[in-house]
């Protein structure tokens, strides 16, 4: 996960901040969020499968390009996605 990516620049370690966000963004980083982290690592402890579906809200890289960017707060496809998923699952563990 990375805390402050909405406006890291005006963050107390802005510099840190900005240099990592460029790391991650040379490593080919697609997302950045920090719900399922924590689902995985609960999942991993319990010994259980666990899985995250993420939904773009807004794309703040193509913003910075000068690029579209409309954004899209209907969630219906990740969830459709998500329902297909379990779905999924449960015709291979028959």
């Amino acid at each position: 996960s990375f805390y402050g990516q909405h406006d890291p620049a005006r963050m107390p370690a802005g510099a840190e901040l900005m240099r990592k966000w460029e790391q991650w963004i040379r490593a080919g980083c697609l997302a950045s969020e920090m719900e399922c982290a924590a689902l995985f690592i609960v999942s991993s402890v319990l010994g259980v499968r666990a899985g995250g579906v993420l939904s773009v809200c807004w794309n703040q890289e193509r913003a910075k390009a000068g690029l579209s960017d409309p954004q899209c707060l209907d969630p219906a496809r990740a969830i459709d996605t998500a329902i297909r998923a379990v779905c999924l699952l449960m015709k291979a563990e028959k």
